[in-house]
């Protein structure tokens, strides 16, 4: 399957504070997750407010 999915993280603004642009063969949860673990390495920010993804992604330490 050709093509790209793209996973991006806003804060409350709707400013952009990451970006996964991942191939079309992966699964959304692995993409969100992805996404997420870049917010987590390059935010300050310790809690992150998911929606549609499970609760065990865990905690930004």
């Amino acid at each position: 399957m050709n093509g790209r999915k793209w996973f991006i993280v806003t804060d409350a603004a709707g400013l952009l504070i990451t970006v996964a642009i991942l191939a079309a063969t992966w699964q959304n949860r692995d993409g969100g997750k992805a996404a997420l673990l870049g917010a987590c390495l390059t935010m300050s920010q310790r809690c992150l407010w998911t929606r549609g993804l499970s609760s065990s992604l865990g905690r930004c330490s």
